[in-house]
């Protein structure tokens, strides 16, 4: 129901600005997008996703997981710890799309301050090596890097990782 009346709200603020210039409502948005790559079928983004998915789906891929991850966040987040569920959220926005330009990654840097879960900081990495180097392989493996930095730590901190096991003295 919360969602409803937010989305309500919203439509009804936007509904004046619509009515008056129409789709010029969105500025440069749809410019930037197209310049960033981020049109159906450009290869310069999804470079994660295009490994599992064909070029022309991934876009659409990206904004299905990205939906589970808001939902996820919404459903089970933690109200007390509200960068925890923004952490995620815009972590995993960067992971999907994987911008080449690394100050996108800032807000993440901000979160993981808040939040303590410094695995985090392999995303803005990832788009630091990208911007450097550039390229779509570049794009995959820095990226891909850094998901699975992500997903180690994590399973490691949730108890799902197996310990080191470490020499043991016996006495005789």
């Amino acid at each position: 129901m919360l969602l409803v009346a937010a989305a309500g709200v919203f439509v009804l603020c936007y509904l004046p600005y619509v009515a008056a210039s129409g789709a010029g409502v969105l500025g440069y948005l749809p410019g930037y997008l197209r310049e960033e790559g981020y049109q159906q079928g450009h290869l310069d983004r999804f470079g994660l996703l295009r490994l599992v998915l064909p070029d022309r789906f991934a876009p659409w891929g990206g904004a299905a997981l990205l939906a589970v991850l808001v939902w996820r966040v919404l459903r089970h987040g933690d109200p007390g710890r509200p960068w925890r569920g923004a952490l995620l959220v815009t972590g995993g926005a960067l992971l999907l799309a994987a911008p080449g330009y690394p100050w996108y990654g800032l807000l993440v840097v901000a979160l993981v301050a808040l939040d303590g879960r410094w695995e985090w900081l392999a995303v803005p990495a990832a788009g630091q090596l990208l911007y450097l180097a550039g390229g779509e392989r570049t794009q995959q493996l820095a990226y891909g890097a850094a998901l699975l930095v992500i997903a180690a730590v994590s399973a490691r901190r949730a108890g799902r990782w197996p310990r080191p096991v470490r020499a043991q003295m016996t006495e005789v």
